[in-house]
């Protein structure tokens, strides 16, 4: 069986995949959304940036670090932002104000893989009972908003059992929230294998997209940093 796709155009809204008994999109001013008890969100932030040239968690975006950034997006919606970083991650958890909204996910390998830090987290909320759905997110996704992390909830709750990826440029990719049931994929995972080679081949009626006309971000060269000006998708950007 194909994997859902909710919408198909970048000005549609959620209007089937969103539960009745939940608030319209439209209604519920950014930020304001209460917190999810059951939810976990997940930033990897152990990089070492080797073809940036400098550490993109520290890259400043309005005024913050890229890293706080992100941790500002996600924290309307948890009570604590989980933050993977590496074994050298001292300067970036100092780089952020409150280490109380704040839990530090170590990740031991070193040079840490991108599959590390998915097993750090995944195996973190698997420990944890009341952890019922993980977003995962990238440091450098610097156009990931509350808005755009909201929307994916929205259909988690309408789809429980099934992963919820973003899909933009006709791809699948993060950030993707998975259910509790489909955390052992990412505990599996190796090397530098991430979560979008899986996302991108399951074709079994187990992924839910949330489409985007926008990408996420990424910041991977030097020249990516031009993009930092490019300000987030409006919701009208979103299906």
């Amino acid at each position: 069986m194909a994997a859902s796709r909710e919408e198909d155009a970048c000005d549609s809204v959620l209007r089937d995949s969103v539960p009745r008994d939940s608030v319209p999109r439209d209604s519920v001013p950014r930020g304001s959304a209460p917190c999810d008890p059951h939810l976990r969100i997940a930033l990897l932030a152990a990089g070492v940036s080797s073809r940036l040239g400098q550490a993109k968690q520290l890259v400043p975006i309005d005024g913050v670090p890229l890293i706080q950034h992100a941790v500002d997006q996600a924290a309307p919606l948890v009570e604590t932002v989980w933050v993977a970083l590496g074994m050298h991650g001292d300067r970036f958890w100092q780089a952020l104000r409150e280490h109380q909204r704040v839990r530090r996910i170590q990740v031991m390998d070193s040079p840490p893989k991108l599959s590390a830090s998915l097993r750090a987290v995944a195996t973190a909320a698997l420990a944890d009972p009341g952890a019922q759905r993980l977003v995962v997110m990238l440091v450098d996704q610097f156009r990931v908003d509350t808005n755009w992390l909201r929307h994916m909830l929205q259909l988690a709750r309408a789809h429980p059992e099934k992963v919820v990826a973003s899909c933009y440029e006709g791809v699948r990719g993060v950030p993707a929230l998975f259910p509790r049931v489909a955390l052992e994929v990412l505990t599996s995972l190796k090397g530098d294998q991430g979560a979008r080679a899986w996302l991108r081949q399951a074709d079994d009626g187990s992924v839910v997209e949330f489409v985007s006309c926008m990408s996420p971000g990424d910041l991977d060269r030097p020249e990516d940093l031009s993009a930092l000006g490019v300000a987030a998708p409006s919701s009208s950007c979103m299906g």
